[in-house]
């Protein structure tokens, strides 16, 4: 079966935003009674001469610039004749042979992927009027009758027809939500797509993959929506594809998009150039395009929507938030200032695009309409990262001055929000719940830190939402978990051993397992420790293998050393067996008796305690002066001594 590729051009029609018509005084305004705004000019009546509009011509040389188009320095205006009732003269002044612009192009991102789309010309035209069909369907199929208004008739046009570049509906759709964003920033255009100031036309055909040769091409006629286009095109690849997968040719005609039914209806045939007869407008002199004039349109140009993206992407929003910014020109106005008054750039745009923009959808109003400054923002971002508010109270005073409610402090003051940043003051909290959660603890002292979310999570609860997270995260982690960090944090493990010395200890004999031990597989640690991390080594007897002093993980067996031979310890635990791990040697290769080591730092001693033929290995806190099992005091981060409490926990020294 053949693979087919899609082939895409797409012609697009921009009504320009110009106080008259592209030929006459008459004004263009949306939504006129009918007839109202014409005159003989746009009328076509005997006698009338055009004029062209300047400023019409300066929003064609705006968005040629911005599409990165050749200027042409002379440019002719033609008639295209072709009947349509709408249509007064029976022929349209447009441009053929010397367009405004040639040879541009725009880049796009699509799935990840910058492609660049071709820009064939972008040439000056006028609209025509405009047949209300009477019936039913709106269409003229069906219809009773037509009335026709000619208050379109003659507004300044500008049509920009790309390369047959686009492969897919998603790059279709892509290209005409760029270019609309474009034409916006310019301010040369609304480009609302409802109201018909900016319409598509789809060619598409298809060929075999690997093919230079384009397929006959069908055209489906003014689609007036980005959805509208993108689901058009694919109806009618998959229209073509069954066309040619059947061995019938595809007809190059005009087709029509029935939004409703979703599939697109022949109009009729295609024309050719040829069958414009174009003609030179005898009425019209040339127009000339000097150095000066296109140096007045480029210095007025504002930045345009990828440039702006890239500066947000710059500034700290992410890719997805920085195109949502440019979307919405109000709230890319107050990321800008907020990020001019020291806010953080990726915390603002959140907000802006999550929380903001669900109001304003819910609410119905736009952003001038709600009691939100660029300086709100500002103050917000500061109490969150000073640690007076956490990120659920946040997006609560958020709502509440989006609402008129005041400013963030006074939102927050009087509901009651600020947050709990005071150490001591969470403390009891954080006692309680460890108190009160037993089993989690022991999870956390054996290595699994997924409890630590749960108790932070209980913390909160019990301070209703006050206490600042990474505090309670601290404390939890500091009371529950002493060293039981992971082990590839090696620095955090061994910062409080400063640069112990080394000496091998006693050699123990591998003694079988008793009661009820189990020998648990040591932690993955790196094969040879970096030097900056000052690993506490041993060398197991007649081994080369380095051997962290931490990983030791014993077979847990009774019954314990008496407490008494170790003052102040509240329990100790055998350790009578070499560990195993993937990546090092197989147990067989271990001899029967290795070595332990020990250090001294700044907060405590690694003290070896034997008793007989076993050892273990127990922590002495230099700052509490006990000798335990484990202490909270082995978590801190520097070497600056021992955190801020110490109380000995009933558990075998966890710094492994």
């Amino acid at each position: 079966m053949t693979t087919w590729e899609a082939v895409i051009g797409i012609e697009t029609h921009v009504e320009l935003q110009t106080a008259t018509k592209m030929f006459c005084g008459c004004p263009v305004d949306f939504g006129d009674e009918p007839n109202t705004a014409v005159c003989p000019v746009c009328l076509a009546l005997p006698g009338a001469l055009p004029v062209a509009n300047e400023q019409a011509i300066e929003g064609i040389l705006s968005i040629a610039e911005a599409l990165d188009c050749t200027l042409t320095e002379t440019s002719l205006f033609y008639r295209k004749n072709y009947f349509y009732p709408d249509l007064p003269k029976n022929y349209q002044i447009s441009q053929f042979t010397f367009p405004i612009g040639v040879d541009g192009n725009l880049d796009l991102e699509v799935d990840g992927e910058t492609i660049r789309i071709g820009i064939t010309r972008v040439h000056m035209e006028e609209d025509t009027g405009k047949s209300l069909h009477q019936g039913e369907t709106g269409r003229i199929h069906g219809a009773e009758h037509t009335l026709l208004d000619f208050n379109r008739a003659g507004v300044p046009l500008v049509e920009v027809v790309t390369e047959p570049d686009i492969r897919s509906p998603e790059q279709a759709r892509a290209y005409g939500a760029e270019l609309q964003r474009i034409v916006r920033t310019l301010g040369v255009s609304d480009a609302r797509l409802e109201e018909g100031s900016m319409r598509f036309d789809a060619n598409v055909s298809l060929r075999p993959q690997g093919s230079e040769r384009l397929g006959i091409r069908a055209e489906v006629k003014n689609v007036n929506s980005l959805r509208s286009m993108q689901r058009a095109i694919a109806y009618e690849i998959n229209r073509q594809t069954e066309v040619l997968e059947n061995g019938l040719a595809v007809v190059q005609e005009t087709r029509h998009w029935n939004e409703e039914s979703g599939v697109t209806t022949s109009m009729r045939s295609k024309e050719e150039s040829e069958d414009y007869r174009y003609f030179q407008e005898p009425d019209l002199l040339p127009l000339y395009i000097d150095e000066a004039w296109r140096r007045r349109v480029r210095a007025r140009r504002p930045e345009l929507p990828a440039q702006k993206r890239a500066r947000y992407h710059d500034l700290g929003a992410d890719s997805q938030v920085a195109a949502l910014l440019v979307d919405s020109p109000d709230l890319g106005t107050l990321f800008e200032g907020a990020v001019a008054g020291g806010a953080d750039p990726r915390q603002v745009g959140i907000w802006l695009t999550g929380e903001v923009v669900a109001y304003l959808r819910r609410e119905e109003k736009p952003i001038g309409d709600t009691g939100l400054r660029s300086g709100d923002l500002v103050e917000l971002a500061a109490m969150t990262a000073g640690g007076d508010l956490s990120s659920t109270a946040a997006k609560e005073v958020l709502g509440a001055v989006l609402a008129g409610d005041g400013n963030p402090q006074a939102v927050a003051e009087a509901r009651d929000l600020l947050q709990i940043s005071d150490v001591s003051a969470i403390e009891n909290a954080v006692d309680e719940v460890l108190a009160a959660n037993v089993d989690a603890v022991e999870k956390i002292l054996g290595g699994d830190n997924k409890p630590v979310g749960y108790l932070v999570g209980r913390v909160m609860r019990a301070t209703g939402g006050k206490a600042d997270p990474k505090v309670v995260h601290d404390l939890i982690r500091t009371k529950a978990g002493g060293c039981a960090v992971s082990p590839i944090s090696a620095q955090r493990r061994v910062a409080f051993f400063a640069e112990a010395p080394l000496r091998k200890a006693t050699a123990v004999p591998q003694l079988p397992r008793q009661g009820r031990g189990r020998q648990r597989l040591a932690p993955r640690v790196p094969r040879r420790a970096g030097r900056d991390e000052r690993l506490l080594l041993g060398t197991a007897a007649g081994s080369s293998y380095p051997v962290p002093a931490w990983s030791f993980s014993p077979t847990y067996s009774k019954p314990h050393l008496p407490s008494s031979e170790i003052p102040g310890a509240s329990s100790a635990r055998w350790c009578c067996s070499p560990w195993s791990s993937p990546g090092w040697p197989r147990r067989s290769a271990w001899p029967s008796v290795f070595h332990l080591v020990f250090g001294s730092g700044s907060a405590g001693s690694v003290v070896e305690r034997r008793s007989g033929p076993w050892s273990t290995l127990v922590w002495e806190c230099r700052r509490c002066s006990s000798v335990c099992s484990s202490c909270c005091c082995c978590g801190p981060t520097d070497r600056s001594g021992p955190s801020t409490s110490c109380s000995p926990l009933s558990r075998w020294w966890s710094c492994r």
